[in-house]
């Protein structure tokens, strides 16, 4: 790991949630324990840092994400003819959880990492990346995933206007709630349905008629335990 004492510690500005990605593997330890920071690492000084992402945009920015595409199959099947967005949330609910961190109960003070934010190269807002000292609490996370519906965003980003769509990130439990199946089971019913797309790849007209197939009962989901 990179020493991050070589760099300086400057503060982020944050709202009252950060978000901290993790495997599925660790959702038992996280739940019980909270987000633990890093141990038995060298050098010694980056010893209980804790990293999170400034946003509620999932993309491929994020870490582990962005690295671990290179070794594990972003598309698999015929998944690579889904939506853009369709194929971030089927690799995410796939293989990791995401979790909100509030910082009205976590009570850390963020700052910028500049290693993240060196390595995209500066096409991201200055403080994407940020890092604490210290564990989090279990009591100041929640666990979420990539919502299904859609928002609109726009930005000021080094002095450019960048407007996108995007799929928010609201609380795993709210998702059940409102749509009766977990996030796998979703991932599983819309690769059975899923057809190439033989136009615009970024063209979501077939997926948005998948979904509406579900939501009125045409495509049954099991329901979530």
């Amino acid at each position: 790991m990179i020493d991050h004492t070589k760099y300086p510690l400057q503060k982020a500005n944050t709202g009252q949630y950060v978000y901290h990605l993790s495997y599925k593997k660790n959702r038992q330890s996280i739940e019980a324990k909270g987000i633990i920071g890093y141990r038995n690492v060298k050098p010694q000084s980056n010893r209980g840092l804790v990293f999170a992402h400034n946003t509620n945009q999932v993309t491929l920015d994020w870490y582990w994400l962005c690295l671990d595409i290179y070794e594990l199959q972003f598309c698999e099947d015929d998944e690579e003819h889904y939506p853009f967005r369709e194929q971030l949330r089927y690799f995410v609910n796939k293989h990791y959880d995401i979790w909100r961190i509030d910082n009205e109960i976590a009570n850390k003070n963020w700052y910028i990492d500049f290693i993240g934010l060196n390595d995209c190269m500066g096409i991201l807002k200055t403080d994407y990346y940020v890092k604490c000292f210290g564990n989090i609490a279990k009591e100041a996370i929640t666990l979420c995933t990539i919502d299904n519906r859609i928002d609109e965003s726009i930005e000021m980003i080094n002095s450019s206007i960048i407007k996108t769509y995007f799929n928010p990130i609201i609380a795993r439990s709210e998702y059940i709630m409102t749509n009766g199946f977990e996030p796998e089971e979703e991932n599983t019913k819309l690769k059975k349905h899923f057809k190439p797309l033989e136009v615009d790849f970024y063209d979501e007209k077939m997926y948005m008629n998948v979904w509406k197939q579900i939501k009125h009962n045409k495509i049954k989901l099991k329901k979530a335990a």
